[in-house]
């Protein structure tokens, strides 16, 4: 399987289509038994690329967010364009203006928790709004 086709000239196309093929088995196999252990199989084939270590909600909140930016820098002649590197937004970040957003809607200042809402989706990040209180992941 994966480990094949990484002793095979590290053929990664390969492995990630045995990793597919591994997730397509386990959201097809309906006994429970059968779904932990194709379950464990594809995170351990996973782990042999560096990939799956995560659980998805941790991985959607742990992961620094590349904030959009469209800031360029045009110099000398002929013009050559730089672009740095996309600043990010960190856990904690995110975290700050959720909590300023919330104490917005509890004040009932809704303008600017939309305003908190709309920053943040512009910046990559999704909120959703449930009965234990405000979740978030990254866009994408």
């Amino acid at each position: 399987g994966v480990m094949d086709a990484l002793e095979d000239d590290l053929n990664t196309p390969l492995a990630i289509a045995y990793l597919h093929e591994m997730a397509r088995d386990l959201n097809a196999e309906k006994d429970d038994k059968r779904r932990a252990q194709f379950k464990a199989n594809l995170i351990n084939g996973g782990k042999l690329l560096g990939m799956l270590g995560h659980e998805p909600n941790n991985w959607f909140q742990d992961v620094a967010i590349q904030v959009p930016h469209a800031s360029l820098t045009l110099t000398g002649y002929p013009p050559t364009v730089s672009v740095g590197a996309p600043p990010t937004l960190d856990k904690s970040e995110v975290q700050g203006l959720i909590d300023a957003r919330n104490a917005a809607r509890k004040a009932k200042n809704f303008e600017e928790a939309d305003r908190i809402r709309d920053e943040l989706k512009a910046k990559g990040v999704i909120l959703e709004d449930g009965p234990k209180g405000t979740t978030w992941k990254r866009a994408g």
